[in-house]
């Protein structure tokens, strides 16, 4: 028997097997747990799914965190240097040097964000905020045509 008849015969056989069909709590199972996972609460769900004050909050919170940390983290460091330097005397010089090594680095950061970051943030700011819309708008257009429904979680 040659390969190209042997696979028509496999094919053949196989085209008159019934489809297996699936367990009759297949489907309840399914169910329950789809409106588990749709009743939960917002915030076990996706960020982009909160409510927009909600997600408006928790992204100014970040900036926040994120600028305080990069402009008083040099000055943080210096505290925590002295502190260090207060309670072991002398200091060990590994983590003494580590520090010192973290505040420049810290500096630099900083030195950089007030030259090259912050002069263009004004301008930066607005633009990403309309490509962030526009991108949205054209993923809301797209679900609309392509599934025909609105996007859910």
């Amino acid at each position: 028997m040659r390969s190209d008849d042997l696979a028509r015969q496999v094919a053949r056989e196989l085209r008159q097997l019934r489809q297996p069909g699936a367990p009759p709590t297949l489907l309840p199972r399914v169910m329950s747990a789809v409106h588990a996972w749709a009743a939960r609460p917002w915030y076990e769900r996706a960020w982009f799914t909160w409510p927009r004050g909600i997600q408006a909050t928790a992204g100014v919170t970040l900036v926040l965190f994120v600028l305080t940390v990069a402009l008083l983290g040099p000055a943080a460091f210096a505290a925590a240097r002295a502190i260090v330097a207060s309670l072991v005397t002398p200091p060990p010089r590994g983590v003494a040097d580590e520090l010192r090594d973290l505040e420049h680095v810290l500096i630099v950061v900083r030195a950089v964000w007030g030259a090259l970051v912050q002069p263009l943030l004004a301008y930066a700011f607005p633009l990403v905020a309309l490509m962030s819309l526009v991108c949205g708008s054209v993923a809301a257009a797209l679900n609309r045509v392509a599934f025909g429904r609105v996007y859910q979680s």
